[in-house]
């Protein structure tokens, strides 16, 4: 081996064989604690934490351990218990082997200065003078200087105390705050979890819903789009047979004009009378219509198909009633209502103390403005019952129903039964009428409840008190009946949600939330019900716009934004579908239809 590396290994031993205490090569012997931490025997008894007393001191001069004492490993600061005597410390033999071989790579080098093998015996010597002379200096201090000397060490002694006792209260701490820390980190792992379940719930909710929409568009657009063809199919069909029974006549008609003069006078004034009824037929007039009112086009919400969450600002009307500068002007209408034999649009025209019925175009046909002599007052629901052709109004001030005819004719008042805790000045906001039973549904505001009467007043069903809770209501704005079903759906303004109730007044479901997000309302304050597909559609006067729902409450799209022009609005309030699915709107002063 070369002198390099004899010095390297020299060089590693050296560093190896240090004790933690002098920071020198160990000193034989060497002991190595529990923790396998290992000193220079007199350098570990010179760090023993004991109390300084006469006993203890005597003690260890004498290399026992007092009962009073504590062997701290100075590393890592671990307590070794069981021992009597320094000596009976086990001896580190691998350090000693080490400090053999040092022995001889010093030889081998002859240079450096060092207590090894040659000098064991000189060693172990040492180490006991280390001892002898910490005990003897301490003896000789307890004689001759105790009181001071003691004193001092005590303070010293306890000052090293109380830091050791801060520290270990800081690694209780510490200990407390890592159990804290890795609980903390369980619930975050366990939130995490939860968190992704819902995210993962949510949005296969929302791919089922998106499907039920789907269903729901798709089964509408089939269902109208069948009855339209088979109309069609039937128009077709008649108009074939028309056609023929057209060119039959006139080749007839033509051959009689080269008959005979005898066989042409005969069927001549025959002939004339049925092509002039031909001719004047309406029914070949294009584009050929239904009898029923049924148009060859498609309903206007069939224009365009909406995207889940889509907001469209604006659509185009197909038609406006109410114009400035016209004769009867509407003033805040709240109610409106339609008559579809007659073509006509009722509406309860609050601000101007009337009813007022338009045509289809626009046009003022008649103003009811009194009941029996006496004036209506701020006229806030009106209903047409198509099964007795009469109009049911309510005005703000009489609690009771003035029932006119369809020219505005006053038949009769209803004066219905008040019920226990009604206040003196209920708010009827709206009716309906059932046709097959004549029972009245009234929704009364002020008193958060629905109230049922039948045809001459008196009191069939009430439910709802002021609350949030499933059969309850706060300040319920409008009412709407699905008479196929005889459902009752209630626009529950307060609550900000529309909820469903059969005719018992048992509750069914409810949708909605208070919120400005699609789906979600801000006071609403209309709703009416499609006939033919039994969607839903809500105003929000706060929000200018108008929401549509399927029958099942589930979100399909929205339009409407604030302004004057035809297809915005100032502050949509009631709303009715007629029999074809044509939307009427009431907003401030005028009716825009879809």
């Amino acid at each position: 081996m070369s002198t390099v590396d004899l010095e390297q290994e020299f060089s590693d031993l050296k560093e190896v064989l240090q004790c933690p205490i002098c920071l020198d090569t160990f000193t034989r012997p060497v002991k190595i604690l529990s923790c396998l931490h290992s000193f220079c025997s007199g350098c570990l008894a010179s760090v023993l934490e004991t109390t300084t007393t006469s006993d203890s001191l005597k003690d260890l001069a004498a290399g026992e351990l007092p009962p009073s004492l504590q062997l701290r490993c100075p590393i890592c600061r671990r307590v070794n218990f069981g021992f009597s005597r320094i000596e009976s410390l086990e001896d580190n033999v691998f350090a000693h082997r080490q400090l053999d071989r040092l022995a001889e790579l010093d030889k081998q080098l002859g240079g450096y200065d060092y207590n090894g093998e040659d000098e064991e015996d000189n060693g172990e010597e040492e180490g006991e003078k280390k001892l002898s002379s910490s005990s003897s200096s301490s003896s000789s201090s307890s004689s001759s200087s105790a009181p001071v000397i003691t004193d001092a060490t005590k303070q010293k002694r306890k000052k090293l105390l109380d830091l050791i006792e801060e520290v270990s209260r800081r690694e209780e701490s510490i200990n407390k705050s890592l159990a804290e820390a890795l609980q903390m980190e369980e619930k975050v792992a366990e939130n995490v979890c939860e968190q992704l379940y819902l995210v993962t719930d949510t949005f296969e909710q929302f791919e089922r819903k998106l499907l039920d929409r789907k269903a729901v568009l798709t089964g509408e657009l089939t269902r109208v789009s069948n009855y339209k063809l088979e109309k069609l199919g039937q128009q077709r069909k008649q108009l074939e047979r028309d056609l023929e029974g057209i060119r039959n006549t006139v080749a007839v008609a033509k051959a009689l004009n080269t008959a005979s003069d005898d066989v042409f006078l005969q069927l001549e004034q025959r002939y004339i009378e049925h092509l002039n009824r031909l001719n004047a037929d309406p029914s070949f007039e294009a584009p050929p219509r239904e009898k029923n009112g049924v148009n060859v086009s498609l309903p206007a919400r069939f224009d365009f198909l909406p995207v889940f969450g889509q907001i469209s600002d604006k659509r185009n009307p197909v038609g406006v009633i109410g114009k400035e500068g016209m004769k009867n002007p509407m003033k805040n209408p709240t109610s409106v209502t339609i008559s579809p034999v007659h073509e006509q649009v009722i509406i309860a025209n609050t601000d101007n103390n009337s009813v007022d019925v338009y045509d289809l175009k626009g046009n003022h046909v008649r103003a009811i403005t009194s009941a029996h002599g006496a004036s209506l007052t701020n006229p806030r629901a009106v209903f047409f019952d198509d099964s007795t052709q009469s109009i049911f109004v309510v005005d703000k001030v009489s609690t009771a129903i003035r029932v006119f005819d369809i020219n505005g004719k006053f038949l009769r008042t209803i004066n219905r039964e008040r019920l226990m805790g009604s206040t003196d000045s209920d708010v009827i906001s709206s009716i309906a009428v059932y046709p097959e039973t004549g029972n009245i549904v009234l929704c009364d505001t002020t008193n958060h409840r629905i109230q049922i009467v039948d045809p001459a007043g008196a009191n069939v069903l009430s439910f709802g008190v002021k609350g949030s809770d499933e059969r309850c209501f706060d300040s319920p704005s409008a009412i709407a009946l699905d008479f196929s079903s005889g459902n009752i759906y209630v626009c529950d303004s307060g609550n900000n949600r529309i909820s469903i109730y059969d005719r018992e007044g048992n509750f069914k479901f409810q949708f909605g939330r208070k919120g400005t997000n699609p789906g979600e309302f801000d006071k609403p304050v209309g709703i009416a019900v499609d006939p033919i597909t039994l969607s839903i559609a809500v105003t929000e006067p706060g929000r200018c716009r108008i929401q549509i729902f399927d029958k099942n409450g589930l979100y399909i799209y929205n339009f409407g934004s604030k302004g004057k022009a035809e297809g915005y609005f100032a502050a949509p309030s009631g709303l009715a579908f007629d029999c074809r699915g044509t939307l009427y709107i009431l907003d401030s002063t005028r009716i825009q239809l879809f």
